[in-house]
């Protein structure tokens, strides 16, 4: 089957702002540049616009429905998804989350369409997932230890990265964002990005203690900005609101939800994050600290990227806990780094991306999984 023949309908919770939903912007963004017609599946949300900017058919569905599901509720939602997948003429259904997936995952079956599903972190709910594995579908993870610990479970998965664009991701010029957020051209200034719920938004709190201390005692320009929304932002503002009182000078800028996150990077000298945060920052050519949900795993250098990538920047293993005073450590030795060194760092970091992580790659191998799951035409 040819690339034009190929038709893949994409199924989410929703078009949230998150690391697998800009994922699945990225890659869906390339397959449809390939060739391939693809369908988008999931509740509206923050990135709904930029998956409309990509032109294919998206229905606003809502698959994602925690508990238990009334039989009335889980026959409508199976009855749309039937009805989207054969006018649709889908060839392959690829899941990303598995309160979606338990609704597509059935009829899929039923139709004989090839299922793929995608485990973006230890997160995951493996109640489905077995299923899925034992019936037909075919599992992917995006890192190495997602995929070890799928094994663990006797689950058996194909090992396909994030793809990272390098056309969107690529350093930009800063003046103008850092006079519109009222930075000083030359403050050192860190990034924090992440969804802030659970481990995540515990990290963040860390990164304000670590950069309230780093201020007070060797940076006293130091700027802080914070991109992410979740269950704990109300808990993150206000201490915020705390730490920074009635100040005139904000030092902590808090954005919500950002999609321009290339920008972003490019106007910090340090970021903290993980996961896919981790790779658009050094496609950026961004120095990092890396701290996930599995804990922290720390700066990061050329001679250790390897390493990085097998933990997958600590969200889904890590060397120690993360503590705000390892994240003031590695955040002061980086902000100490001489510009020049970060400068040829920098570029090593997306290189680096480059060879590993390029969408193109990313979505060919992708697709070559799909291919492998159609049946040729008679």
């Amino acid at each position: 089957m040819t690339l034009q023949n190929e038709r893949v309908l994409i199924i989410m919770d929703g078009l949230y702002i998150g690391g697998t939903e800009t994922h699945v912007l990225a890659i869906a963004k390339e397959m449809i540049k390939q060739g391939v017609h693809v369908v988008i599946v999931g509740k509206t949300g923050p990135l709904h616009r930029s998956f409309l900017s990509l032109g294919c058919p998206i229905y606003p569905i809502e698959c994602k429905v925690e508990g238990s599901v009334s039989s009335d509720i889980w026959e409508e939602t199976k009855n749309i998804l039937r009805e989207i997948m054969k006018w649709e003429k889908i060839t392959v259904v690829h899941g990303h989350q598995t309160t979606s997936a338990r609704f597509a995952f059935p009829v899929a079956r039923e139709l004989g369409i090839p299922f793929v599903f995608t485990v973006h972190g230890t997160y995951e709910s493996l109640e489905n997932l077995p299923d899925i594995a034992e019936n037909g579908g075919t599992i992917i993870s995006v890192s190495q230890p997602i995929q070890h610990w799928l094994m663990q479970q006797n689950i058996s998965s194909t090992l396909i990265p994030n793809g990272i664009n390098l056309k969107q991701y690529r350093p930009l010029q800063k003046t103008n964002l850092l006079k519109k957020m009222r930075i000083p051209l030359h403050a050192p200034v860190v990034l924090y990005a992440a969804r802030l719920s659970w481990e995540k938004a515990k990290i963040c709190k860390q990164v304000i203690q670590a950069c309230c201390y780093l201020r007070k005692r060797y940076f006293p320009s130091l700027h802080l900005i914070i991109a992410g929304k979740g269950f704990h932002d109300g808990e993150i503002k206000k201490m915020i609101e705390k730490v920074q009182g009635k100040s005139k000078y904000k030092f902590i800028h808090f954005l919500g939800e950002y999609t321009m996150m290339s920008s972003l990077y490019s106007i910090s000298n340090c970021v903290v994050g993980t996961g896919r945060v981790a790779l658009e920052a050094m496609a950026c050519s961004r120095l990092v600290v890396s701290a996930g949900r599995h804990g922290f795993f720390g700066t990061l250098y050329p001679n250790n990227l390897q390493q990085a990538w097998y933990y997958y920047f600590g969200d889904h293993n890590s060397i120690q806990p993360c503590t705000s005073s390892l994240l003031a450590k590695n955040i002061k030795t980086v902000l100490s780094t001489s510009k020049r060194q970060r400068l040829i760092w920098g570029r090593q970091n997306r290189l680096f991306i480059k060879e590993n992580f390029g969408i193109e790659q990313v979505t060919k191998t992708l697709l070559n999984t799909y291919a492998s799951l159609i049946p040729p035409s008679p």
